[in-house]
């Protein structure tokens, strides 16, 4: 969109919004494209045609369900998230934000289909925790989730009822730790392609200090004139995306988007399950969300998006595994984390004192020998190594991440 001869995208002002608030700015980015794709949901679409003319299937925006994955309180994620539903709902999005079964959603969604002619909804859960548990995943909820993340129109089953939905579109837009993750979601969850219809975003903490310690009187006037403006033109520009409706086109774009493919699809990285599969979809997703952001009407790529797109996700992936340490880990994986953690914190190869470590540990370990124990498997891993006594005391050093 252009103001005055300049363009002006929407996710840069969102950042701009958000940037005196702790959380990260890759936490502000991925909600505000939740935010972005919530507004499209189907409203636009991809579709993914063969030569021969066949549609086998289409990407729409709404799909696009980020997850933000930190530490308890290390990077405000539920407070990123919470801002983002405030808009979503500013922008007329219908959000649910509560605990489910999947009775439930499914009536809720075949109600939406009855009323309004199609089945869409956002979720937004700040724990995915409270959205989703492992007793959910014996009610087939996962199960479910995994056909409304790509919008199937098909006979959904629960065990009292069949709700057929034909035109649906569900955004599930969440977060967690990397250790309430692992009690969310069962190991089986990764076997069924659950995990990888989500980008995973983490980030250790979040780089920002705001102490939010102001008093009314203390507010500059001036910034909350500003901060109020930048709200309300956010609010109205994500209204304005909703008028947009229709197929997206390649264009000069399909060279780009071909190459990236074939080069992709040869390489080693894409030789694993799950994400690698569906890594091409993503980045059509996420390049609908940049395209709209950027104000374009028309619908057709650029190698911009695209290029951007591929950045985007690029960046998520070196720390993805972050976020799945603990799904189907032995109970040890938490008393080793709280070690490693202490030791991330110094760097790698840099060394600790083991008193030192005693001190800021101590108290998750029934005794002293628990501790030593978790220090020894990590360091039969190859993961913690003994360097030797200084003055009589241990000292330890972490050698490589374990995953």
């Amino acid at each position: 969109m252009r103001f005055g001869g300049v363009i002006v995208d929407w996710l840069d002002d969102y950042l701009d919004y958000t940037s005196p608030q702790e959380a990260p700015e890759i936490f502000h980015f991925w909600s505000g494209c939740a935010i972005i794709a919530s507004v499209l949901n189907r409203r636009v679409w991809m579709s993914r045609r063969a030569p021969t003319g066949v549609v086998y299937y289409e990407n729409y925006p709404g799909q696009l369900s980020p997850m933000l994955i930190a530490g308890s309180g290390k990077a405000k994620k539920s407070t990123a998230i919470n801002i983002a539903k405030s808009f979503m709902k500013e922008a007329g999005v219908k959000v649910y934000d509560g605990k489910i079964t999947p009775e439930q959603l499914l009536a809720k969604l075949a109600g939406m289909e009855k009323q309004f002619g199609a089945a869409i909804l956002t979720a937004v859960a700040s724990e995915l925790s409270g959205f989703l548990g492992k007793q959910s995943y014996n009610d087939g909820l996962i199960d479910i989730l995994i056909k409304l993340a790509d919008c199937e129109a098909h006979p959904y089953e629960t065990r009292q009822n069949t709700f057929p939905l034909t035109t649906v579109c569900f955004t599930l837009f969440s977060g967690s730790t990397p250790i309430g993750l692992s009690k969310a979601i069962p190991p089986q969850a990764q076997e069924h392609g659950f995990l990888s219809r989500y980008p995973w975003i983490y980030s250790d903490k979040s780089g920002k200090i705001e102490s939010l310690a102001n008093d009314e009187e203390d507010v500059d006037v001036a910034l909350l004139r500003s901060s109020t403006e930048k709200r309300r033109s956010l609010v109205v520009r994500l209204r304005g995306f909703t008028q947009l409706a229709g197929s997206f086109r390649w264009g000069s774009a399909r060279g780009w988007f071909r190459e990236y493919y074939e080069n992709y699809s040869r390489s080693p990285i894409s030789e694993g399950e799950g994400w690698p599969t569906r890594r091409a979809d993503h980045l059509v997703r996420l390049a609908m969300v940049l395209n709209v952001s950027r104000g374009c009407q028309s619908k057709v790529f650029s190698v911009e998006d695209l290029s951007r797109a591929d950045k985007y996700l690029a960046e998520i992936e070196r720390d993805m595994p972050k976020c799945f340490a603990f799904i189907g880990q032995h109970v040890n994986a938490e008393s080793q984390e709280r070690i490693l953690k202490v030791f991330r914190e110094k760097g790698l190869n840099q060394t600790i004192r083991l008193p030192d470590l005693f001190y800021r540990v101590g108290r998750y370990f029934p005794d002293t020998s628990a501790l030593k124990s978790q220090m020894t498997l990590l360091e039969e891993a190859g993961v913690l190594g003994y360097v030797g006594r200084v003055n009589n005391v241990a000292i330890w050093t972490m050698l490589k991440e374990p995953y």
